[in-house]
């Protein structure tokens, strides 16, 4: 996280906006400095919550119905990988997070997990050589998954 970025109000101006619109290279500066590649992910926190910023192709988010994904936690090492299923019932589309036991930001989200028992999910595109929100999801984590995460916590 860069300091002085203000994670709420980031989180509040993306979830005010509707699917599939472009990200202002100014209110999102954060997300523009931070996009690497597809399958690169992001963690931001409102203090009530916390949301994963997901960079991935258009094409596959096309793909996403509007379905109850499928959560799944591993432990391995000194890491836990989130593995959350979509179109668990069709052509999967799968996404995960490998979050680092060391990292205090990957701690608190873990943590804010096991309470809210909740994932703010949130897909970014690159189209036209600009970022868009496709879609989001609040997707539900059932307690057997995270007895894993509490488990290594």
């Amino acid at each position: 996280m860069k300091k002085g970025c203000d994670e709420i109000k980031i989180i509040e101006q993306f979830c005010a906006l509707p699917n599939e619109s472009p990200l202002s290279r100014d209110e999102f500066a954060l997300f523009y400095e931070s996009f690497v590649d597809r399958d690169d992910s992001m963690l931001l926190s409102n203090g009530k919550s916390s949301h994963v910023f997901y960079f991935t192709s258009y094409d596959l988010v096309e793909e996403i119905i509007d379905e109850d994904p499928l959560v799944f936690f591993e432990n391995f090492e000194n890491r836990v990988r989130c593995i959350i299923v979509f179109n668990p019932q069709k052509d999967h589309v799968t996404a995960f997070l490998v979050l680092d036991l060391k990292d205090e930001e990957h701690k608190r989200f873990l943590k804010e997990l096991c309470i809210m028992q909740k994932i703010n999910f949130h897909f970014i595109s690159l189209l036209y050589g600009d970022l868009y929100k496709m879609k989001s999801f609040l997707i539900a984590v059932p307690p057997s998954a995270l007895e894993i995460v509490e488990n290594v916590l």
